[in-house]
């Protein structure tokens, strides 16, 4: 009995600073923990900024570079960047365009693109039955695995699908096809490939640069990669980088 009255009385002690700590072990619910996905910097050309909430500064970018949620990116002109999601998928922002990372769950990808161009080359079907949305200023994409490039202004969007199925502000997209959106008004009909024949190339090369990745890609814990970001902070913050400037708007041009 002494030992029962001692194993229950240690039992009753754990449950009662556990919950006082605020930590509840055995109650932890598995389905509760976010996964994010592990998003690089794996090419870049010409000025390439970042601007992360941890810095509250746009800092230059470079290869290698962990990327977060509400981390901005921005390209001058004949720059581009490109990043990947886990190796598994590539996405290139071109010149002179800015796009907002605003939300990296693994079950829930949201970016915005207030100006400028993206190409997207996402595995198939890796998107199903998950979230993966690109907003710009008047028409919303989403996607379920494909090949497909987002040009946005501020009254204005076109999207232009290469292969695959691709949902804009209603009207579903196929490959070959490509379409306008204008501010208040419901996209255009599908027609031909047109506009985006000039990107073209680029997603040829996305393809190949693509199957390099899955093959050479190293997972980095998300503990690591936050730890690399610190690190890669810490050396941009030395004088004489990139000065201060605001922080644009959401849906706004600078």
């Amino acid at each position: 009995m002494k030992v029962k009255s001692g194993l229950l009385l240690a039992l009753l002690v754990f449950a009662f600073s556990t919950c006082f700590s605020g930590r509840w072990v055995w109650a932890q619910d598995p389905v509760s923990i976010e996964v994010f996905w592990d998003v690089r910097i794996t090419g870049l050309l010409g000025r390439v900024e970042v601007y992360q909430e941890a810095s509250e500064d746009w800092i230059e970018a470079e290869v290698g570079m962990p990327l977060e949620q509400r981390d901005l990116l921005r390209t001058g002109s004949d720059s581009y960047v490109e990043f990947s999601f886990n190796g598994e998928h590539l996405l290139r922002l071109e010149e002179a365009s800015t796009l907002r990372l605003q939300d990296l769950k693994s079950s829930s990808v949201e970016m915005e693109l207030p100006e400028g161009s993206l190409l997207l080359k996402l595995k198939e079907r890796l998107f199903s039955g998950r979230e993966f949305r690109i907003r710009t200023p008047v028409a919303v994409a989403s996607v379920r695995g494909t090949e497909f490039a987002v040009e946005s202004k501020e009254e204005e969007a076109a999207v232009g699908v290469f292969e695959g199925e691709v949902w804009v502000a209603g009207l579903l997209l196929q490959g070959g096809k490509e379409t306008e959106v204008r501010r208040g008004q419901p996209p255009g009909p599908p027609r031909n490939l047109k506009r985006f024949l000039l990107h073209r190339r680029k997603m040829r090369d996305l393809r190949k640069r693509v199957l390099h990745l899955r093959k050479s890609w190293r997972r980095i814990p998300l503990e690591k990669r936050q730890q690399l970001r610190r690190n890669w902070l810490k050396r941009r913050a030395a004088p004489g980088r990139i000065p201060r400037r605001g922080v644009p708007r959401r849906g706004s041009r600078r």
